[in-house]
């Protein structure tokens, strides 16, 4: 008989692959998605990993713009 801690090792390996976050492969393969998670802190697999992409862009690129009406009166918020 497999051992479960096997088997989740070949889901985690599984789901690493598909690209999918742990939620949407448990949704998509029929999963316990709370098991899932009870593993991954078992054998300590982080449930998605932090990714950081640099954007460059001028300060002229970014401006916000906020408009909020509230009891008829209207607030703005401008950021360029």
């Amino acid at each position: 008989m497999i051992d479960s801690k096997v088997l989740w090792e070949q889901e985690f390996a599984s789901q690493k692959g598909s690209g999918l976050s742990m939620r949407a492969y448990c949704r998509e393969k029929g999963l316990s998605y709370s098991s899932m998670i009870y593993w991954s802190r078992r054998m300590r697999i982080p449930e998605q990993p932090a990714e950081f992409v640099e954007i460059e862009r001028s300060p002229s690129e970014f401006c916000f713009r906020l408009e909020i009406t509230v009891a008829g009166r209207t607030f703005r918020l401008v950021m360029e």
